[in-house]
């Protein structure tokens, strides 16, 4: 995002910051030490974006999901998401047994219930697109796929029919 753009959104929090570009990159992990603390930047797949990563604190067992978890509000599956590799990323996050999970959108939780608003509800949709698709369903149909053990999550209403639109055109040629 052009600092424009970010001013315009941010305005005077603004002043005095200078856009920097990353020194270091990596492929799918980076183990640092900062103040004498282990963290691990891990980018295990692509998920709701391409580039989602996590970071974990092994030591305080605490992981920073970013958008690989969504709690109490319904994930958004979009043109450029990955719902099988969503499935392999929280699982690379879900195999270091984290005592806490900072989802990108949600508050700290446990790992259950990181996995029951995201994992879950990913598992749910892709099982029942499966049996959509296997049935001869089409992209109209699918937004009829039964989600309606999320809808208690906010935004619901708003991203279910998107979401089985999106996981359809996805599953349709796997």
């Amino acid at each position: 995002m052009q600092m424009t753009m970010l001013s315009q959104l941010i305005g005077e929090g603004l002043a005095g910051t200078e856009p920097v570009y990353a020194s270091e990159t990596f492929a799918d992990r980076l183990q640092l030490m900062v103040g004498g603390r282990s963290i691990e930047i891990v980018q295990p797949a692509p998920a709701h974006t391409p580039g989602d990563a996590f970071v974990w604190l092994p030591e305080e067992r605490v992981v920073f999901a970013g958008d690989i978890v969504f709690t109490e509000r319904l994930l958004g599956v979009l043109d450029f998401s990955s719902s099988a590799g969503w499935l392999e990323a929280f699982d690379a996050m879900a195999a270091r047994a984290p005592l806490h999970v900072v989802p990108g959108h949600g508050d700290p939780t446990t790992l259950e219930r990181a996995r029951a608003d995201t994992y879950d509800y990913l598992v749910n949709l892709r099982d029942r697109m499966r049996a959509h698709i296997d049935t001869g369903g089409d992209i109209i149909g699918s937004v009829e796929v039964d989600q309606a053990a999320f809808s208690h999550l906010e935004q619901f209403d708003t991203l279910a029919g998107r979401n089985a639109q999106a996981v359809f055109q996805q599953m349709e040629w796997e």
